[in-house]
């Protein structure tokens, strides 16, 4: 969940504010982006296609699992998913490292690719579903140092 150290967000929603509560209109007319909890992808891409259906966009960054029924849902009604060909790492919070240490756990990691599901208002539940993205050249952030 997004924090006060690794927001990239002015405004943003952690577990403590739901964000499958929450509306996810911009007020500056940009899309929402989610990075939700793995393990509960069906709920969240339910909400995103809710969302984009009361004209708010969304992406929702997954798992890629072609096996399981969020990513179905998604593929039958998202207006794309682009092919992240990276794992992402993510940033662990100083708090969760330090409880690591103190009881001994290893810093999980991101083992597969993922994807981002992008939900456009205007351009959902298109007869033959999501279009696939390939970026041809991933820049890294170590890129433009």
């Amino acid at each position: 969940a997004a924090s006060e150290y690794n927001r990239q967000a002015v405004r943003f929603y952690n577990a403590t504010h739901d964000g499958l509560a929450q509306s996810w209109l911009c007020r500056d007319h940009t899309a929402a982006w989610c990075n939700p909890p793995f393990k509960q992808l069906m709920k969240w891409q339910e909400k995103a296609w809710a969302e984009a259906l009361y004209g708010h966009p969304s992406c929702v960054v997954s798992l890629n699992d072609p096996s399981t029924e969020w990513f179905a849902l998604a593929h039958r009604h998202a207006t794309a998913v682009i092919v992240i060909p990276e794992r992402i790492n993510y940033i662990p919070h100083p708090e969760y490292v330090a409880h690591l240490e103190a009881t001994g756990g290893k810093l999980g990691g991101n083992s597969g690719t993922n994807l981002a599901w992008l939900w456009v208002p205007c351009l959902i539940d298109r007869p033959g579903g999501a279009e696939w993205i390939y970026p041809t050249e991933w820049k890294r952030a170590r890129d433009y140092e």
